[in-house]
Formats: structure tokens, C-alpha cells, sequence
């Protein structure tokens, strides 16, 4: 199934391609919980930017592995390159343009204590 997404003000869209039933994570670390963000990892095969490539600005921290892709225009973060799976694309599923989802129980990722990652 085809899921598709965008920044707020939609300067940048992407599409997915996914079940429809959807296994997602709700992460706890600070830019996570501060910005709502609903991951949901997928292979960058499965990934396609449609527009706004010109329109991304990156933010890092910690260790820059991760690359928080954001909207110069309306500031979201609708996807990035999480450190956790730097050959994916972890998309925030509360950017989907909407439409009827079936979601599990969202899996909590505790923060990091050091450099581990700790999961209930």
C-alpha cells in the first residue's frame, strides 16, 4: 500500500510504500517527545521523496549520526535518517495525509542511558 506525506505547508512530499497495518514506535528522547513525532522505520527502497529536496535543512546533535531533515519554510520534520537504522528512513506518521489507518499499540523507545538503546 502507498502512503504518502508531507511537511506542514506540503513544500515537501514523500510517498511510502507499507502495509496497512502499521507497527509504530513512540520515542521518548527530548526532540522526539518535544515534537510528537510517530516513527515508523522503512527501507530506503520503499522511500520516495516527491518534492522539496531544495527545501530540507539538517539539524544534528549528540553524536551527528542521525540527519534531521526538516522544511526551511514551516520548520516539520516529516522523515530523517535515524541512527538507529542509518540505511532507512524513519517517517513521522502524524505527517500522513490523512487517511483511515490501522495502527498498533505504539512500542515505547526509552531514551538512551550512554549509548544504549533501552526498549520496553
Amino acid at each position: 500500500m502507498i502512503h504518502k506525506g508531507s511537511c506542514h505547508c506540503k513544500a515537501v512530499t514523500y510517498e511510502i510504500e507499507a502495509s496497512a497495518t502499521l507497527d509504530v514506535t513512540d520515542c521518548n528522547c527530548s526532540i522526539c517527545s518535544k515534537s510528537g513525532y510517530l516513527h515508523l522505520i522503512v527501507n530506503k527502497e520503499k522511500f520516495k521523496l516527491l518534492s522539496g529536496k531544495d527545501n530540507l535543512n539538517t539539524y544534528t546533535f549528540d553524536t551527528g549520526e542521525a540527519k534531521h531533515l526538516f522544511c526551511k519554510t514551516c520548520g516539520i520534520k516529516s522523515f530523517y535518517i535515524p541512527r538507529s537504522h542509518p540505511d532507512s528512513y524513519s517517517v513521522n506518521v502524524r505527517c500522513w495525509m490523512k487517511k483511515r489507518l490501522s495502527l498498533s499499540k505504539p512500542r515505547l523507545l526509552t531514551a538512551k542511558i550512554g549509548r544504549k538503546i533501552l526498549t520496553s
